[in-house]
């Protein structure tokens, strides 16, 4: 709602112009964060003296009434909002005052200007704002024509109020968006809460590429590096000077990783695809100007055909034109004709004519069935949405394998680093036999045989050694390419052993979360109404084309030289009917979207029961795997004590060296099997929590 002043200007006759009072409504539809269309109406009054010669000047007053449809692009986002805007739009109007000429008249006209919107609440704007309406009418001021049609100056101020939901990327027709009202918004890359439909926190983070990303719950508790913003070069190259904890390597994976980079894209992509997909509610603008010099030579007097008389002719043309997609699916279209001509003489030897011709027309479509309303004017944009969303939990979902992969490397990473410190003591074990050996045979209390044995078991240590120094170089490479680093990069763990401390798993919340939780199922859920959007936009195609067209056109032609003016409007109202029959393509199409629409849902009861399988799984594997681990770590103590026992009774002469070999192979063997385990139990773990996205402690 507004009200401002107006002014007139239009030819010589008008002088001192005054401001006049007026009012208006509008109703906006933004298309995007930054474009809006509007419609106007309201009431206006444009006084201004009129010069009737030796009867001096006369108070007189044009009442509008009038109509604008307008495109307003907002060129900064914030509290304070500077805007432009162009448009159409028409009025009728009739002139109040002594002299003044009788009856009422229509017309249309063209509609720039700019201004200042900021927000004094959340829902409630106030806007100062000017414009300039160009109008196709000679006759505001009182019927005195002049080279240029009239027009008048608008300067006003009102109150927006603002209804419906924030702008979003959250289609019409989809389901409540996981995530609904932004409480923050930080351009340094740390996350901002946000709240979705359920009431529960989630964390949006930029990254550098400008992208938004969503960060729900249950992975932000269960990796605090989802919480802290990506690292830059320079931070890495800092961290990885010093031993990494797994902390540190998930942050280093989250900011390089390349299949999340890759990931990153391709939202970025539908980023792009979504902000772009607006672009079919800008309006189109034509313009085609023509300038034409002719020089024709012919006589004066056909019995003197020597003596030619040279005629220049000048023809000046401009066309243009506004065409704009509306949301309910109609075309609008607005077109101007000028055209100003030098024309060739009726009669031989005359003048040539000049004459000045002015059309306008004012047309909107709109599509009753077929490509009606806004489900399928704003198919294209939803289903952009839709993608969107989607992406946006691939991206997710990327994250968390990401961080599984950085774990289960990690992982296997102390595996082969501990791995190697049980083979340097089998060594030393293996070198302290030797030397017992040789100190036995030379007491003449054992045989060489005793010497070769140990010697065995030595170079089997060794080469076991080498195998798990290589296999630790792996590991590393392996980490280094899930973290994204250069494989030339030196890096180094910090000083962390394998542990075990058992848990108790509830398989019912488990399964629960990840049903909730998981960004895959979170996806297929997005998959379904876009699946449905499409079989909507499918059945519409088969519908008959009934379309209602409006049509006003006006049209305006002066003759300077002979006087003669002509001036002429009219209305025209139409319908369109059309019906391809049998169109098998487009029922093919529908049976085909019919059919996605319903592998959709196959998929997400697909997709749920996999993930249901999988904890399960998970949990019975980690329960079976605590009670191994148990059975391990006593087989280890019970093969440390044997070798010790051994030892003992080798030193005195009661046992042969073959059984100190025997206890330290079952030592080797049951370590071995412990700290595999161990990995296994930790990597289903990290497994888990990728999968419900909630830390396992």
């Amino acid at each position: 709602l507004g009200f401002g002043a107006q002014k007139l200007y239009g030819d010589r006759s008008v002088e001192t112009p005054r401001f006049g009072f007026g009012g208006d409504g509008s109703l906006t539809y933004r298309l995007s964060n930054g474009v809006g269309v509007t419609i106007t109406a309201g009431y206006n009054q444009i006084p201004y003296y009129f010069n009737r010669g030796v009867a001096g000047y006369t108070l007189l007053t044009n009442k509008l009434f009038y109509g604008d449809f307008k495109l307003d692009l907002e060129l900064l986002p914030g509290g304070f909002r500077p805007y432009v805007t162009v448009g159409v739009g028409a009025f009728n109007y009739g002139v109040g005052g002594a002299g003044a000429q009788a009856g009422r008249s229509t017309s249309t006209a063209f509609v720039g200007g700019g201004g200042l919107r900021f927000g004094i609440s959340q829902r409630l704007l106030v806007d100062f704002g000017t414009h300039y309406k160009f109008t196709t009418d000679d006759d505001l001021d009182n019927g005195i024509r002049g080279g240029m049609s009239d027009g008048f100056l608008t300067m006003r101020a009102g109150m927006t109020f603002l209804f419906g939901n924030p702008f979003s990327k959250a289609p019409v027709e989809a389901e409540p968006s996981p995530v609904a009202e932004v409480e923050g918004t930080d351009t340094t890359g740390t996350p901002t809460t946000m709240v979705d439909s359920s009431g529960r926190t989630a964390e949006v983070e930029k990254d550098a590429n400008g992208s938004h990303e969503t960060v729900f719950p249950g992975a932000a508790q269960a990796y605090p590096a989802l919480r802290q913003k990506l690292l830059s070069e320079g931070e890495i190259n800092d961290v990885v000077k010093r031993p990494l904890t797994l902390d540190d390597c998930i942050r280093i994976a989250l900011s390089k990783n390349i299949p999340l980079q890759l990931a990153k894209g391709e939202l970025a992509k539908a980023e792009a695809t979504y902000t772009g997909s607006s672009g079919k509610f800008y309006p189109v603008f034509t313009f085609d100007s023509t300038i034409e010099n002719t020089l024709e030579k012919r006589p004066s007097d056909l019995s003197d055909p020597t003596a030619p008389v040279n005629n220049k002719f000048d023809n000046q043309s401009f066309v243009g034109g506004i065409q704009q997609y509306l949301p309910t699916g109609a075309t609008l279209q607005i077109t101007s004709d000028l055209r100003r001509d030098v024309n060739s003489p009726d009669i031989f030897g005359a003048r040539p004519d000049r004459t000045k011709n002015q059309v306008y027309s004012f047309s909107i479509t709109q599509p009753l069935l077929r490509d009606g309303w806004p489900l399928i004017a704003r198919s294209s944009i939803n289903r952009a949405g839709y993608d969107w969303q989607i992406q946006e939990k691939n991206i997710f979902n990327a994250k968390l394998e990401t961080i599984f992969a950085v774990k289960s490397a990690f992982y296997n990473t102390l595996l082969e680093r501990e791995l190697i410190e049980v083979h340097w003591a089998a060594i030393q074990r293996d070198s302290t036999l030797v030397k017992a050996a040789e100190s036995r045979v030379q007491a003449k209390l054992a045989t060489r045989l005793d010497i070769l044995s140990a010697e065995i078991r030595l170079a089997q240590d060794r080469a076991a050694l080498i195998k798990s120094q290589t296999d630790s170089q792996i590991a590393l490479d392996l980490l280094k390419e899930v973290m994204g680093l250069p494989l030339q990069t030196p890096i180094e763990l910090q000083e962390t052993k394998l542990s075990f401390s058992p848990l108790y798993l509830d398989e019912a919340v488990l399964i629960r979360s990840a049903l909730e939780t998981n960004p895959l199922i979170q996806g297929q859920h997005i998959a379904i109404p876009r699946s449905q959007l499409d079989l909507n936009v499918a059945k519409n195609a088969l519908l008959p084309r009934l379309d209602l067209i409006a049509e006003y056109t006006g049209r305006y032609d002066q003759n300077t030289d002979q006087g003669k003016n002509l001036s002429q409007n009219g209305w025209l109202a139409r319908i369109l009917l059309s019906y391809p029959f049998l169109n098998r393509e487009a029922s093919a199409n529908v049976q085909n979207a019919r059919i996605t629409l319903s592998q959709e849902q196959d998929r997400l009861v697909n997709l749920q029961r996999q993930i249901e399988l999988g904890i399960l799984e998970i949990v019975r594997t980690v329960y079976s795997s605590a009670e191994e681990i148990n059975a391990l770590k006593r087989s280890v103590e019970v093969a440390e004590e044997k070798i010790s026992v051994a030892m003992a009774m080798y030193n005195l002469g009661r046992a042969s060296n073959l059984d100190i070999t025997d206890a330290q192979e079952a030592s080797l063997e049951a370590k071995d099997r412990y700290l595999r385990k161990l990995v296994e139990y930790h990597t289903q773990l990290a497994l888990l929590e990728s999968l419900t996205g909630l830390p396992v402690q």
